[in-house]
């Protein structure tokens, strides 16, 4: 299983900002009569959640599997990955801002905003 700090998850999750840029929005994939935000479209990254989980090393095929689960419900040791829960809970309010069709710039202030609040290290 692979440690993972929170400095880790905000260089990736800047990174994957940094690439879409601040103005993305990502636009979920209808499913059946449901559009729904993915961590994977196919092998490919779908969300920012995706994105930094993916770069992180998580097993793409138990991300696949949970599916359809909030960051912070998502069972870490199955992707292998052991992440602190504020970097966990800092996924969870970038994940929330972005399925509230914000851009990836605001979901990485929520991300970074709750990592200040836990005094964690970050890049913002």
């Amino acid at each position: 299983m692979r440690e993972v700090t929170a400095t880790q998850v905000a260089d990736l999750l800047d990174a994957a900002v940094r690439e879409k840029g601040e103005d993305f929005i990502y636009k979920p994939i209808p499913l059946t009569n449901d559009a729904i935000c993915r961590y994977l479209h196919g092998t490919q990254p779908g969300c920012l959640i995706g994105h930094v989980l993916l770069r992180l090393g998580a097993i793409p095929t138990e991300l696949d599997l949970q599916e359809g689960q909030p960051a912070n419900l998502l069972d870490y040791a199955r992707l292998g990955l052991s992440i602190g829960a504020n970097a966990i809970e800092a996924l969870q309010a970038a994940q929330e801002a972005q399925d509230n069709g914000e851009t990836w710039g605001t979901a990485r202030k929520a991300f970074h905003g709750v990592l200040g609040r836990f005094n964690a290290p970050s890049n913002a």
